[in-house]
């Protein structure tokens, strides 16, 4: 007998059904029988001829349906292609707005001093009526005036300048003013006898560097008061070597313990 392709795919597609029902009975039933597929029972009902009039009808309804489902498809990739033209102009929007808000907002040199630096150096303690120099003159630049300004210059209470602070705007790697700091931090020591210990910012981030004690630069989270540099400057002469120290026996008595430790104190006085 004639059996239609409709027919003949739904035949096989009962078949994988009925393996996978059986598949989930062995793994989850409690009284499982291995029952093969029954054909004979697709027949026992009332069958439903198929005639040409009838597979006819049913292409033209398959065609139908195929016609509608390429128009939502065209429409689909109309209104893909839409979405995406539209992401990129608010693409290109969001970045124009992004630059417009980053000039705006970009600070010059002077507005960050003013606007933060000079906030955090009131903050520290440092008062510009009395110990503080701005755009103080200092001579021995390698340059051709031979001359530069040092943004701040910071003085202790017997008037010796114990720090240089180089601002840089707020857009600006902070790290890029640290060799102008250097070079400053050279010509106050070289009229003064005094090093400087030497700042450098943008207003958000600052760093640290006292190089005649031999450090690396650190990033700060506030400038150092006057009392604290002071401190700073004093150590650098008065502080002990390490390898100075005795050792508590009480404490750390053995051998090996005094060789960590002899050890230790001689990386630290190397840096």
């Amino acid at each position: 007998k004639y059996i239609s392709r409709e027919s003949r795919y739904a035949f096989f597609k009962l078949i994988d059904i009925h393996e996978f029902i059986s598949w989930i009975d062995y793994c989850y039933g409690k009284e499982y029988l291995a029952t093969p597929f029954d054909e004979s029972i697709l027949y026992s009902g009332k069958e439903i001829s198929s005639s040409t009039s009838a597979e006819k009808e049913l292409y033209e309804q398959l065609s139908k349906m195929d016609a509608q489902i390429e128009e939502m498809r065209k429409k689909h990739a109309a209104l893909c292609e839409e979405l995406t033209n539209r992401r990129k102009e608010s693409k290109l929007e969001r970045e124009n707005m992004h630059s417009q808000v980053s000039k705006s907002n970009e600070l010059s040199e002077y507005d960050t001093r003013k606007k933060y630096i000079d906030v955090e150096l009131k903050l520290a303690g440092w008062d510009f009526e009395k110990n503080i120099v701005e755009e103080e003159k200092l001579v021995g630049m390698p340059n051709a005036s031979g001359t530069g300004f040092a943004d701040y210059v910071l003085y202790n209470a017997s008037g010796k300048p114990v720090a240089v602070v180089e601002a840089k705007k707020t857009t600006v790697d902070p790290k890029v003013g640290q060799q102008q700091a250097k070079l400053y931090a050279d010509c106050i020591e070289k009229k003064c006898n005094i090093r400087p210990v030497i700042f450098y910012t943008n207003g958000y981030e600052t760093y640290m560097w006292d190089d005649a004690s031999g450090y690396p630069e650190r990033r700060i989270y506030g400038f150092k008061t006057p009392n604290e540099l002071d401190l700073i400057i004093d150590r650098r002469t008065s502080r002990k070597k390490p390898s100075a120290l005795n050792i508590n026996d009480e404490i750390s008595g053995r051998y090996y313990q005094k060789e960590a430790i002899k050890r230790v104190c001689e990386d630290i006085e190397a840096k």
